[in-house]
């Protein structure tokens, strides 16, 4: 009986080694004093384990370990860490070990920037963390996205051409236990491999559990038959007085141990079938589990199938639809090419449209004629005379009305006097085009708050009005002769002058001289008026009563 005891416990740790933990440390997490490279001169010059370039992770997820556990077989290993503070991220991140902490203690790392924002929340701080030492074969950084690319070949063949060193088993396995992160199916393959994955995993467990249990009702078994046996060896001693009481006492209890032993053997192989027939039933829920995502898989790459099939279909109707669309152009070109061709010909040699080269066909009828130099309504009418009637002339002009007769004695009457040509405007003075200039950038300034107010930023800014610069040039152009004593020039035209913006009015002093001189011209126009009418009216004779 001891010796099965001591079998199955054996059996028991035999089944639990693959499960027992490596070594736990714990410690600090801090970062280097420079977050760059490791052979940074703020650094400490070069890495205690003189290493150079490492792999693209490693680049960046490396570490440094505390003294007291330094030794160069430690340089090259892999550490699983994990953040315990208030902060911690909860991811298990992978980092090697490429140099010495002289201020670190026992069970302390000293991470870059990125590793330590990246397991402890902080990048300039000293928290709490817990490590152990895992295999390098699995830098899965932290924060990535698989994605379902319709298989695992081609998310491994993804995932190596990003630059991360990882295999088969490590994608669709649970790397908590040796320093890497859980991948996150997505995409119905993914998750129905993992679901198949899950359940072979139940029902191994459900068969190692079912073979315990029979293990169990075996020992089980044979405890009973031995307590039997020590039962009856016990009531054939007490029956021939063989032995002495105290012996028959003895074997008695061991008869009653042993049944007690069975006892409870039995009930733990109860409790074992229990136990494995619930892992028959998890097992067979996983594989039920499985075959529905084998299932919805399968209809998911039925559906990208059918995609590809639309899609093949619409890339051909559009290559039928292009190839059609070519067929006409070349078709068009034919035709022009030919239309060429046909003016060549009708031209002639000097270039010229020759006499009665006109077409006579129905539908080249316009371009023929406009190519050979004809008339389009007379081709048009030879083609089609129906459609063409001749139309009437048009009515004779008429002639100017007759003048009115004369009466006798009474000359007929004078046209009326013409006006003069308005005066000429008087030259703009300095002060005037100073005015006009101030009230001009006062406007400017206004018009660009409202457009920095209404411009969206990075807009290019509104540009200058154009009329700042004539003004300017003719000022200038102005004080030049006026230096030379020169006659000054004439200010430019009205017309060309731009209108004062936003409604408002000339300046004060224009408007006076522009008043001034519409009031010189009427009174100028009033008295050449009278002048005339005091040359006429004394000449003409009294009418007759």
């Amino acid at each position: 009986m001891e010796r099965l005891l001591a079998l199955m416990a054996l059996a028991s740790l035999a089944a639990l080694a693959p499960h027992v933990q490596a070594q736990q440390f714990r410690g600090y997490g801090t970062t280097y004093t420079w977050p760059g490279e490791k052979n940074s001169a703020l650094a400490g010059g070069f890495n205690a384990c003189q290493f150079g370039r490492l792999s693209p992770y490693f680049e960046t997820y490396f570490a440094a370990l505390n003294k007291d556990q330094y030794d160069n077989s430690m340089c090259g290993r892999c550490a699983a860490v994990r953040g315990t503070g208030g902060r911690a991220t909860g991811k298990t991140v992978v980092v090697m070990i490429v140099d010495a902490c002289a201020t670190c203690s026992y069970g302390d790392l000293d991470f870059t920037t990125r590793g330590a924002n990246d397991i402890t929340g902080y990048a300039f701080d000293r928290q709490p963390i817990e490590w152990t030492w895992t295999s390098c074969a699995n830098p899965v950084p932290p924060r990535v996205a698989f994605r379902d690319y319709a298989g695992a070949a081609q998310l491994l063949a993804k995932a190596r051409g990003l630059g991360y060193n990882v295999n088969m088993e490590t994608m669709f396995a649970d790397l908590t236990l040796t320093g890497g992160v859980m991948p996150i199916p997505r995409g119905p393959v993914a998750t129905a491999n993992l679901a198949i994955s899950v359940a072979q995993t139940k029902n191994a467990a459900a068969v190692v559990a079912a073979n315990t249990a029979r293990a169990k009702q075996g020992a089980a078994a044979a405890a009973q038959q031995a307590a039997q046996q020590k039962r009856q060896a016990a009531a054939a001693l007490a029956a021939n007085n063989a032995v002495a009481p105290a012996a028959l006492q003895q074997a008695q209890q061991a008869a009653a141990a042993a049944a007690t032993a069975a006892q409870q053997a039995q009930q733990a192989a109860s409790a074992a079938v229990a136990a494995a027939s619930a892992a028959q039933k998890a097992a067979v829920a996983a594989a039920q589990d499985a075959r529905a995502k084998t299932a919805a898989a399968e209809a998911w790459l039925a559906q990208e199938r059918q995609r590809k099939r639309q899609a093949a279909a619409t890339a051909a109707a559009q290559a039928e639809a292009k190839r059609k669309a070519d067929a006409a152009a070349a078709q068009r070109r034919a035709a022009i090419a030919a239309m060429q061709q046909a003016t060549a010909t009708v031209r002639g040699e000097d270039g010229k449209p020759s006499v009665g080269s006109c077409c006579c066909n129905a539908v080249h009828a316009v371009l023929c004629s406009l190519a050979a130099g004809c008339g389009v309504e007379s081709e048009l009418m030879h083609v089609f005379p129906s459609h063409f009637r001749a139309a009437p002339p048009p009515p004779p002009p008429r002639s100017p009305p007759p003048p009115p007769p004369a009466v006798q004695g009474v000359p007929p009457p004078l046209p009326p006097p013409a006006m003069p040509p308005p005066p000429p405007w008087p030259p703009m003075t300095d002060a005037d085009l100073q005015s006009l200039m101030l009230a001009q950038a006062e406007l400017d300034g206004v018009a660009a708050d409202l457009a920095a107010m209404l411009t969206p930023p990075g807009a290019p800014a509104p540009p200058s009005p154009p009329m700042m610069a004539r003004l300017a040039a003719y000022l200038k152009a102005q004080a030049a002769m006026q230096a030379s004593n020169l006659t000054a020039p004439a200010p430019p035209p009205v017309a060309e002058l731009a209108p004062a913006p936003l409604g408002l009015p000339p300046p004060v002093a224009q408007q006076q001289v522009r008043a001034q001189s519409v009031q010189q011209g009427r009174g100028q126009t009033l008295q050449q008026g009278q002048q005339v009418r005091a040359q006429v009216l004394p000449q003409q004779a009294v009418p007759p009563h």
